[in-house]
């Protein structure tokens, strides 16, 4: 290796140091990796240095580990999430990798946060085990609110400090306002029972967080006196973060520290940009549970990106209050422009209430989980925004953890063990649920809870019942064999593109001629040429218009297509039906073509309307009664006379059936020959009924025919 002179004054400056404290700032490619090299291998051999820590951004460890292997033999262990899980796996759950490796190279990022913010996480730990510890001689509704004030505070926290500053901003209002009565404990049941109930809607559900931390806030004036230094604790760390807590919006205001926020941006940075651009084909989904948290997260990336390239996705609302409301129609706007390749979109912040049901894959393959709900069944539910089938390339979930903070380090655990057993999760809810309420309610031990969840999981994995490897190759034949066979009775009912398309515009031109579509300038789509034809109008704002942004009518019409190949997406070896915004697949039952079959029936089979008396029974002569109208349902099967046919099916049947349920029919249920039908070889069932006339409706008559020539 050859060594600029250079390079070797920050070493010299080193030796002469007492305690080696250097900026190396060296302009890029100048060799900064070399100079520190030097100087920890001189310090090795003097022997002043017996441990190192080498933090760098996640995308530069394993570069430096090489280059200091390589070139100065100094062997450096990567730390991270998976070294650390195989470590424990090798020694223990208590294996600490920063006492097992003396030169280690780590992310900045994987390492604890800023004090400032463990400062505040401690500060609120010290709050529960006072709380737990007043309640625990109490009554059983005491109990429960004690539970529930750190459960509703607690989870803020685990969201981020913003969104607990936010609640704690109303908490305290409740114990510091001299004009609030402190609360009992049958008002705090009232407010948890309000913050059980579901709903989608994200500003309903803060509009009850906030009441219920109002009165968590009353309630704890009973105890204010014996919590104050625990509640002062907390004050102080929030000022310390930089949060006026009595300066509201807490959601505009920045705290001097968020390293979470960071190392969100460094995501984005190595993840979608490349050279200060954002990159055209990566995409990032942001998850969060709380609607404060999507505010605060959307302001920040705002503010340090342009607007367009961030969208928000929340629950819907009524529209009141300073929040704009999202409807139905802009939530399909958003996730349109959110799988758009050509939009400007590049980060979606969303809650759960808002994603459930959306298909986000077509273009992100990254997803970030903010904070992490309680529940590991949710957490798949992100995570199967992205993961679904269609999605082109592997998909990559990201998730926070620190050795320093101990709730984040618990979590890890768990949402690492949620992803081995996905297939078990319904099994083992309970078991997760109860580890989480021990930990971050209970405030027991980290390693006594995630060792009874290890125990806990290993008893309960295996209960799902997943179908055999062969039960599954049998399913996909039958389903093979099901395909060819539907491919074959489509081609002999002549069921193709072109038919479809035909059938279509034959009944649309039904009495308003031709065309009525037009071929679009992209092959197999075509247009509507008349949206507003009468008697077609209803059905294509039903079904086929998209829907307009607030609401409005006469949204955007789509193009129309007859078969699925302009849909299908070639992704590897992989073929996938792609829907598309602008475009919409006609098939049978859809109510454009439902529409235009039922017309072409009545149009051929008009059917036989009967009047006074049944033709075919002739001896009935009852007048029809006043105000009764007749309806006839005719069917006819032609029956082959073949020689696999049955005796009964060849002879020519002698007589047909007449019913009449009009009152005093003399002749009902009498067999006559069927004089219209003595031509046919076939069994004919006639049947006559009369119902009650209503004004203003047209009595509808049918006839339908089944015929299953030889």
């Amino acid at each position: 290796m050859c060594v600029e002179s250079y390079q070797l004054v920050p070493l010299l400056k080193a030796l002469r140091m007492p305690r080696v404290s250097l900026l190396i700032a060296d302009d890029i490619g100048l060799g900064k990796t070399v100079e520190t090299g030097l100087i920890l291998t001189k310090l090795w051999l003097r022997r002043r240095i017996q441990r190192v820590l080498v933090l760098t951004p996640a995308s530069l460890r394993r570069q430096w580990q090489e280059e200091l292997w390589e070139k100065f033999s100094l062997r450096f262990e990567v730390v991270d999430r998976r070294e650390t899980e195989r470590l424990r796996r090798r020694l223990g759950m208590d294996a600490n990798p920063w006492r097992s490796f003396s030169r280690i190279v780590a992310s900045y990022h994987y390492l604890e946060a800023d004090p400032r913010e463990l400062a505040l996480s401690n500060a609120f730990d010290a709050f529960r085990a006072a709380v737990r510890k007043l309640v625990s001689t109490g009554t059983g509704p005491r109990r429960r609110a004690g539970t529930f004030a750190v459960e509703i505070l607690g989870k803020r926290l685990l969201s981020c400090p913003t969104a607990l500053a936010e609640s704690w901003s109303r908490a305290r209002q409740g114990f510091m306002d001299p004009d609030t009565e402190a609360a009992v404990e049958t008002e705090l049941a009232a407010a948890e029972r309000a913050v059980r109930q579901e709903t989608d809607d994200d500003r309903e559900a803060e509009q009850r967080a906030a009441t219920a931390t109002t009165v968590i806030g009353a309630w704890l004036r009973n105890f204010v006196d014996d919590v104050a230094g625990e509640i002062e604790a907390i004050e102080y760390a929030l000022t310390a973060l930089g949060f006026v807590v009595d300066d509201a919006p807490i959601t505009e205001q920045t705290p001097f520290v968020d390293t979470r926020f960071d190392a969100l941006v460094e995501r984005i940075e190595s993840l979608l940009r490349a050279g200060g651009e954002f990159r055209d084909d990566e995409r990032l989904i942001v998850f969060t549970e709380y609607k404060t948290t999507l505010d605060y997260l959307a302001r920040r990336l705002r503010e340090r990106y342009p607007a367009d390239r961030v969208l928000t996705l929340f629950g819907t609302g009524s529209g009141a209050g300073d929040s704009p409301s999202m409807d139905e129609a802009d939530r399909e706007n958003v996730k349109a422009a959110f799988n758009d390749p050509t939009s400007s979109v590049r980060i979606l912040v969303a809650t759960d209430a808002a994603s459930e049901g959306l298909n986000l894959h077509r273009t992100a393959r990254y997803l970030l989980h903010y904070d992490c709900p309680w529940n590991p069944s949710r957490l798949e539910q992100r995570n199967g925004r992205l993961d679904r089938y269609g999605q082109a390339r592997d998909v990559t979930v990201h998730h926070f953890v620190s050795n320093a903070d101990r709730n984040l380090r618990f979590f890890d655990h768990v949402i690492r063990k949620a992803d081995d057993i996905r297939e078990d999760l319904g099994s083992v809810n309970e078991v997760f649920d109860r580890a989480v309420h021990r930990r971050l309610i209970q405030g027991e031990d980290e390693g006594s809870v995630t060792t009874d969840l290890d125990r806990g999981i290993n008893a309960a994995r295996g209960s799902a019942d997943l179908e055999s490897d062969a039960a599954a190759v049998a399913v996909a034949e039958e389903e093979a064999r099901d395909a060819v066979l539907l491919d074959a009775l489509a081609t002999e009912i002549d069921l193709d593109a072109d038919a479809m398309r035909d059938t279509l515009e034959t009944a649309m031109a039904i009495p308003h001629g031709r065309p009525q579509l037009r071929t679009s300038e992209e092959p197999g789509f075509y247009r509507v040429l008349r949206p507003g034809l009468p008697g077609w109008r209803d059905v294509i704002d039903e079904s086929v218009r998209r829907p307009a942004p607030g609401g409005a009518s006469g949204g955007p019409m789509p193009r129309l297509a007859f078969s699925p190949e302009p849909f299908i997406e070639r992704l590897g070896q992989l073929s996938v039906f792609q829907p598309r915004r602008d475009a919409l697949l006609m098939h049978l039952a859809h109510p454009m073509m439902q529409r235009a079959l039922g017309m072409l029936t009545r149009r051929r089979y008009p059917g036989v309307v009967l009047d006074r008396k049944c033709p075919i029974a002739e001896g009935c002569t009852s007048p029809r009664p006043r105000g009764l109208r007749r309806r006839q349902v005719v069917s006819l099967e032609r029956n082959g006379a073949g020689a696999g046919a049955s005796r009964a099916t060849r002879r020519r049947p002698s007589s047909c059936f007449c019913r009449s349920e009009m009152p005093g029919c003399a002749e009902s249920g009498r067999l006559n020959e069927p004089p219209r039908w003595a031509g046919l070889q076939s069994r004919s069932k006639i049947v006559s009924r009369s119902r009650p006339a209503e004004a203003g409706k047209r009595n509808a008559r049918s006839a339908t025919y089944t015929d299953n020539p030889t």
